[in-house]
């Protein structure tokens, strides 16, 4: 009887360690899938914008416990090898569209669920700022000025009306529908709008070039 005792609490212990241990990577998975992103670029040596994007939502999440981006959008942030989109970038473009409902709480405490929540709602305002940011830096890299925005009209037309309102207003409510997701699937194409900005500019120096341009001479 003591006997049967003693393994019903061994396996009782056992199982609650199991869950303790699935419930610690369910919480930190997304956190080392971003951290797996970092390491990634560093050792690939790449700088500049989607390096400084990871580094910021990486930061966000690191600084709140017991958050867990639920399986679905999991998935599609960190295990879609049909794309090489950056987790970073990804995981940003579902907090502008979809907010606080990608996350769900492991936490039994209704004052830190409530602490969660907000975190979540002040992260979504965030995004917007972190989104034009991260769009800025990366204009800055290609070949010529505005060369980004002429790629993809969408980004001027978005970043105009943020200047205008000036205001914490949420990034979600100076979009239209089905604006988002367009700009990302653009950005999913960086490379060939690189290349397209690099013609850009030199179509721009040969037009000042008095041998290749016959109205200068």
């Amino acid at each position: 009887m003591v006997c049967k005792m003693m393994i019903g609490i061994i396996l009782g212990l056992i199982l609650s360690i199991f869950n303790n241990l699935k419930a610690q990577t369910t919480e930190s998975r997304l956190v080392l899938c971003l951290g797996s992103e970092e390491e990634k670029l560093f050792k690939a040596k790449i700088q500049g914008p989607i390096v400084n994007l990871n580094k910021e939502l990486l930061g966000q999440m690191v600084s709140v416990e017991k958050l867990v981006l639920k399986s679905n959008y999991y998935k599609v942030v960190c295990k879609n090898r049909s794309t090489k989109v950056s987790p970073s970038l990804k995981l940003l473009e579902l907090i502008l569209t979809r907010g606080p409902g990608i996350f769900t709480s492991t936490s039994d405490d209704t004052i830190y669920r409530g602490f969660q929540q907000n975190f979540l709602e002040d992260l979504q305002i965030k995004s917007g700022k972190i989104f034009l940011k991260f769009l800025s830096e990366l204009q800055a890299t290609t070949a010529i000025a505005n060369c980004l925005n002429e790629e993809i009209p969408l980004l001027g037309q978005i970043a105009e009306r943020y200047k205008v309102l000036e205001t914490d207003i949420q990034f979600r409510d100076l979009i239209k529908s089905g604006e988002v997701p367009r700009i990302f699937k653009n950005l999913e194409q960086l490379n060939r709008i690189y290349k397209s900005c690099e013609q850009r500019k030199k179509k721009y120096i040969d037009s000042l070039d008095p041998a290749k341009n016959p109205k200068l001479k």
